[in-house]
């Protein structure tokens, strides 16, 4: 586990979190700006020495103030990497993964192949980083932090600055990271976009607190946390790869709730995927509709709705059964909530015209 119980205060701000966290899988601190996510991470990396409490990771007391203890940062085995690219101008790309390498004390279980193959740098290893682009500087400063051999990797905002092709081209790759190496990630971000195709885990931050904290699915499902997040809004499922329709350019995956049809992907049958369903492409229906275009449909019952915005509401609705019922959201006005009489309990079809495939 990786235990916190942290207080820090500079002048009007006051941190106050407690949180008990898996040692596997992504994290995501989400929040608004100034909230104190980043300084969450500078207390377990060890750069507040005036915060007090408690920094535990996989049993290793990193602080722990009422015993008087407290690791300096270059004792503590993190890799760390900021919107704020910190690669050394004066050595190439291979030279700054050296300098990682060098300073280790003890064998590392990843080797420089390794990572060179994970974040597709082969090719920029004799460049310096003036001569790379923000998505390429960043994919090395993540290949630097990870050959640090760290215990957890620290990541604050490190994509938010790049445009969205490299953002999601290095999203898969720490996905990537924390399952193969079973790393734990702490992810600064917020975008929910990038939380619905990364953490594993959603801890919400607001004004030096915890507000809410769950899995993705749940969270992100919550009426509550989504309606602040506008077109983003919405819910993200697992499903299965089950099958390819090579004449329509189609691909179908198997939920909990039933089978879905997706543009064509290349992924293999059998591959786990993510889907995000915004609510804004989802309608609600209290009878079956045959002759229309939209290929997905299920079937559901209304467990929460509110009206988020003057005529606007969220409706949260669950299709399948017991645990595993799967939480969709959908945006509808006040006058089809009340011509459809939508309410809890009320049995609805669930009608998607579009669902995106976060790998």
């Amino acid at each position: 586990m990786i235990d916190l119980n942290i207080q820090l205060k500079r002048g009007s701000f006051k941190l106050d979190v407690s949180l008990a966290l898996s040692h596997e899988g992504v994290t995501s601190l989400f929040g608004p700006s100034g909230s104190g996510k980043t300084t969450i991470l500078r207390v377990v990396a060890g750069h507040e020495p005036s915060a007090s409490g408690l920094v535990r990771v996989a049993g290793e007391v990193w602080m722990d103030t009422s015993k008087g203890q407290f690791l300096q940062p270059h004792q503590r085995r993190i890799g760390w990497v900021s919107q704020e690219v910190d690669l050394f101008d004066h050595l190439t790309a291979l030279g700054n993964l050296k300098f990682a390498l060098d300073r280790l004390k003890d064998d590392t279980s990843i080797s420089m192949t390794e990572v060179v193959d994970w974040f597709q740098i082969g090719d920029l290893l004799g460049r310096y980083p003036r001569a790379l682009s923000g998505g390429q500087r960043q994919r090395v400063a993540m290949a630097r932090a990870l050959l640090r051999n760290p215990r957890i990797l620290l990541l604050d905002e490190p994509i938010s600055a790049l445009d969205a092709a490299a953002r999601f081209e290095i999203l898969p790759i720490l996905d990537q990271v924390a399952r193969e190496q079973e790393l734990p990630i702490l992810y600064v971000s917020h975008s929910a976009r990038e939380v619905a195709r990364l953490a594993d885990y959603v801890v919400c931050v607001e004004a030096g607190k915890v507000v809410r904290e769950g899995t993705t699915r749940d969270l992100l499902s919550q009426i509550e946390f989504s309606s602040h997040h506008g077109s983003e809004q919405g819910a993200v499922i697992e499903a299965e790869v089950v099958l390819h329709d090579g004449e329509d350019h189609l691909s179908q995956v198997r939920t909990d709730a039933g089978c879905l049809w997706i543009p064509r992907t290349d992924l293999d049958l059998g591959v786990r995927v993510r889907l995000q369903i915004l609510a804004r492409d989802v309608s609600l229906a209290t009878a079956e509709i045959s002759q229309d275009s939209i290929l997905n449909v299920l079937d559901g019952v209304v467990s929460e709705l509110r009206e988020v915005e003057p005529g606007v509401f969220v409706v949260r609705v669950l299709c399948g059964e017991g645990e595993k019922a799967l939480p969709i959201l959908a945006r509808l006005t006040k006058r089809s909530r009340v011509r459809l009489g939508i309410d809890v309990n009320k049995k609805v079809f669930v009608r998607m015209k579009s669902i995106s495939l976060l790998d």
